[in-house]
C-alpha cells in the first residue's frame, strides 16, 4: 500500500499536463489526426506543463488559503516513498489522510482548469488566426488547413488570393476501381482519421464520377469536347476511403466577388 503512494502520486502530478496538452490539441477540430506519442515523449511534455501549472496553483492556493497551505515537503516525501531515511513519509500519509477532502479538491479545480484553459488557448490561437502567421503556434493538422484553405495564408506572397475569399472548396480524386481508373469530384464536407492519425475516408457533397481513360482520349486527341460528368444522384454524401485513392486535388472557389 505504501509503495502504491507514489505511483499514484506521479500520476496525479502528470494529469493536468495530460490534460491540457491533449485538449489544447484537440480542441475543437471536428476531425483530428492526433495520436499519442511515445510514453517517454508524453511524460516529458506531460511533466514540463504540469509543473508549470502547479506551481500556478500552488501560488494561488497559498495566497488564497494561507490555512490551507500546500506542503511541498510531505509531496516529495510522498514522492520519495517509504525509502530509508525518509523520516516524513508516515507524516506526509497522516496528513493526507486529515486533508482528503481538501487535497480532492484541489486536483478536481487543477484537473478542470487544466481543460478549460487549453481548450480556450485552442480557440484565442485560431480566432486570432494566429497558427497562420507561426510556425511555432501551428498545429499538426495538415488537413485541416488543406480542407479550409488556411493554408493559402501560411506565405500571402506567394498566392494569389487570401483564404478569405475563398467559398467553397472542391476536391478531385483518383480511385481504381474494378480495373478502371475513375476520377469522382465533388466538394469536401466532412474528413475523418484512423486510430494512427492517418487520413481515412473523406465525404464530397454533389458528387460526380468520370473515366480517366476517356479523359485522357479527349486530350490525346487535342478536341475541345467537354467530357461529361456524370452526377451521383442517389445519395447525399459520397464516402471516399482513402486506401483505394491514388491521389487526391484540391481547387478553391469563389460563388461571387467579395
Amino acid at each position: 500500500m505504501n509503495f502504491a503512494a507514489p505511483a499514484l502520486l506521479i500520476l496525479l502530478l502528470l494529469l493536468p499536463g495530460i490534460i491540457a496538452r491533449n485538449s489544447y490539441l484537440r480542441g475543437t477540430f471536428q476531425a483530428h489526426p492526433f495520436k499519442s506519442k511515445s510514453i517517454a515523449e508524453e511524460a516529458a511534455f506531460s511533466a514540463v506543463i504540469s509543473v508549470l501549472i502547479h506551481l500556478t496553483f500552488i501560488s494561488a492556493t497559498n495566497h488564497l488559503f494561507p490555512a490551507k497551505k500546500v506542503n511541498i515537503e510531505y509531496a516529495i516525501a510522498l514522492l520519495f516513498g517509504p525509502a530509508s531515511g525518509n523520516d516524513k513519509f508516515s507524516k506526509a500519509l497522516t496528513n493526507v489522510s486529515s486533508n482528503a477532502e481538501a487535497i480532492a479538491s484541489y486536483f478536481a479545480i487543477l484537473y478542470i482548469f487544466s481543460y478549460l484553459a487549453a481548450v480556450a488557448a485552442h480557440i484565442m490561437v485560431r480566432a486570432g488566426r494566429c497558427d497562420l502567421q507561426s510556425n511555432v503556434l501551428r498545429f499538426d493538422h495538415p488537413w485541416y488547413y488543406l480542407f479550409t484553405s488556411n493554408i493559402l495564408d501560411f506565405d500571402k506572397m506567394s498566392r494569389p488570393f487570401p483564404s478569405t475569399s475563398v467559398d467553397v472548396v472542391f476536391t478531385s480524386v483518383l480511385v481504381e476501381q474494378d480495373g478502371k481508373t475513375f476520377v469522382y469530384r465533388g466538394i469536401v464536407d466532412k474528413y475523418y482519421f484512423d486510430a494512427d492519425g492517418a487520413l481515412d475516408r473523406i465525404l464530397l457533397m454533389g458528387a460526380q464520377r468520370a473515366v480517366l481513360s476517356e479523359i485522357l482520349e479527349q486530350e490525346k486527341k487535342e478536341l475541345d469536347v467537354y467530357v461529361p460528368f456524370a452526377w451521383i444522384t442517389d445519395s447525399d454524401y459520397l464516402v471516399i476511403f482513402m486506401k483505394d485513392v491514388i491521389n487526391l486535388n484540391v481547387h478553391y472557389g469563389a460563388i461571387h466577388e467579395k
